[in-house]
C-alpha cells in the first residue's frame, strides 16, 4: 500500500472497473499510507498484519468468492509463498523492467502453472515473460487520471525528479544534474518521494547544495506540484515506465529522460514531449535543462506532452485491460467495457 507507482495504479484501475461493473477487493502485501484510502474504498486483505501461519487459510478464504487474482506488479509474486494452489484465474501485470523480473524467475515458473494472462509496461520484458509463463503477453501502459486543463506556465523556472530515493532511480545522479544546473542558472529544484538506499540530503551537502535542493518527502498529490513545475527529469538506470512521467505531460510538463527507457516513456518522449539523453549521461541531461529553460521550445514541448497524456488516461486504458480480464476468465466480467470504450 505505498504510494508509488504500481499501487497508485491498483487503485485508479479498481475504481474505474468498479465504475463498468466490477466489484474489485485488494490483498496487500505490505502496509503503506494509502492503507487508510484503501481500507475505507474497498474490501482489504492486510496480510502483512497475520502471522506467516494465518495467511494461506486468509488468502484461501478471501479468494474463494473471487473469479480472478489479478497480480499487480511482479512483486506480488510473493504471495505464492503463501499460498500452494490457486482457486481461480491469475492475470500478471508487471510494471517492472527486464533486469528486475529475473530476480523472480523460479516464482514465474511455478505460476506458468496456472497459465496466466500476462500484462507488460515493458516491451523488451516480452520475450523474458512469456519464455518462462509460456503465455502470449499484452503490452499495456499505465494510466492516469483525467489530464487537468491546460495550465499557464510556472514564472519561475522549476525543475523536479520524483521516485524512492533509490539506486535505481538514480536519485544520486539527479543530484549531480542539480549541481550541474545551479552552478549556471536561477532555478528552483525538487525531489518528490520516499527515503531508500541513497540518502539524498547527505549527498547535496557533499556537494556543497545544502538548501538549494528541496527533499519534498512522499506527498499526497504530485501532480499539484508538477503543474507549477517547468520540467521532469527522469534520472532512472532503470524504470520501463515511471507514472510520474505520464502525470507530468498531463500538466504540459517536458520530460527529459535516458535512453534506458527508450522502450517505455522514451517511445513518446521522443516524439517531441520532452528530449532522450544518452544513458546516465548527467552532463548531457544538465545541458538540455539548461538549454530549455532558456528557451520557448520548452512550452511547445509541453503542449505535445499534453496533447500525447490524453492517450493514457484510465478511461483510454481501462477497457484494454478489461479485454485481458474477460479473456482469461471465459466471461465478461467486466460487463460494461464496450460500452465504456464506445464512450472514451
Amino acid at each position: 500500500a505505498s504510494r508509488t507507482g504500481a499501487p497508485i495504479f491498483a487503485v485508479r484501475l479498481a475504481r474505474w472497473l468498479r465504475s463498468v461493473g466490477c466489484e474489485p477487493s485488494f490483498i496487500l502485501l505490505d502496509d503503506g499510507s494509502l492503507l487508510p484510502q484503501l481500507w475505507q474504498e474497498f474490501d482489504c486483505l492486510p496480510l502483512f498484519a497475520l502471522t506467516p501461519s494465518n495467511r494461506r487459510a486468509a488468502i484461501e478464504e478471501h479468494l474463494a468468492a473471487c473469479d480472478l487474482l489479478y497480480m499487480n506488479s511482479i512483486a506480488s509474486l510473493a504471495v505464492l509463498r503463501s499460498l500452494p494452489n490457486l482457486s481461480c484465474g491469475t492475470l500478471l501485470h508487471v510494471h517492472e523492467s527486464v533486469a528486475y523480473a529475473r530476480g523472480w524467475t523460479s516464482e514465474l515458473e511455478r505460476l506458468a502453472k496456472e497459465r496466466p494472462a500476462l500484462i507488460t509496461v515493458d516491451r523488451e520484458s516480452v520475450f523474458f515473460l512469456e519464455k518462462h509463463l509460456g503465455v502470449t503477453a499484452h503490452v499495456v501502459p499505465p494510466a492516469i487520471e483525467a489530464a487537468p486543463a491546460l495550465r499557464t506556465p510556472p514564472a519561475r523556472p522549476r525543475v523536479v525528479g520524483c521516485g524512492t530515493m533509490s539506486y535505481r532511480k538514480g536519485a544520486d545522479l539527479f543530484c549531480h544534474v542539480a549541481k550541474r544546473l545551479l552552478s549556471r542558472f536561477d532555478v528552483e529544484i525538487l525531489w518528490i518521494g520516499g527515503p531508500g538506499e541513497i540518502d539524498m540530503e547527505a549527498l547535496l551537502k557533499d556537494l556543497g547544495l545544502k538548501g538549494r535542493v528541496t527533499l519534498t518527502g512522499e506527498v499526497h498529490d504530485a501532480r499539484s506540484i508538477l503543474c507549477d513545475s517547468s520540467l521532469l527529469l527522469l534520472t532512472s538506470r532503470e524504470d520501463p515506465f515511471p507514472l510520474v512521467a505520464l502525470e507530468a505531460a498531463s500538466c504540459a510538463v517536458p520530460v527529459i529522460c535516458f535512453d534506458t527507457m527508450r522502450e517505455g516513456v522514451g517511445t513518446w518522449v521522443s516524439t517531441g514531449a520532452g528530449i532522450v539523453i544518452p544513458a546516465l549521461d548527467v552532463d548531457g541531461m544538465a545541458e538540455a535543462a539548461f538549454s530549455l529553460l532558456q528557451s520557448c521550445e520548452r512550452h511547445s514541448l509541453g503542449e505535445k506532452a499534453y496533447a500525447i497524456a490524453q492517450q493514457y488516461t484510465i478511461d483510454a486504458i481501462g477497457p484494454r485491460i478489461a479485454e485481458v480480464i474477460n479473456e482469461r476468465a471465459g466471461r465478461d466480467l467486466v460487463c460494461d467495457m464496450k460500452s465504456s470504450a464506445q464512450q472514451t
